[in-house]
């Protein structure tokens, strides 16, 4: 089975002309999430770019957590959700607030 992963949207804000957008992953299945990859969403479900990742694809131990940062500097495509996927961990979709 492949590891499940708990995704939430932390902060959404405005700093110094960027949105800065602050998500929290957790890994919360016995196993390995390995290679992780996190994307913002727009409305048609197709990645927002450019976005700049302070982690680009990340790896997580069962029971670890970590918080990853995403700017963006183009206002005119808003991101509607985050996507987190792997190589062995389910897909998660989840809505920004």
């Amino acid at each position: 089975s492949k590891a499940q992963l708990k995704v939430s949207v932390l902060s959404d804000y405005l700093l110094e002309g960027k949105r800065l957008i602050t998500v929290h992953v957790e890994n919360n299945s016995q196993q390995l999430a390995f290679f992780s990859r996190l994307q913002l969403l727009d409305a048609n479900k197709e990645e927002v770019l450019p976005s700049y990742w302070s982690d680009n694809y990340i790896t997580l131990k069962p029971g670890e957590k970590q918080v990853v940062t995403v700017w963006l500097d183009d206002f005119s495509v808003a991101p509607e959700a985050v996507r987190v996927y792997g190589w062995n961990a389910e897909e998660v979709v989840v809505k920004m607030k």
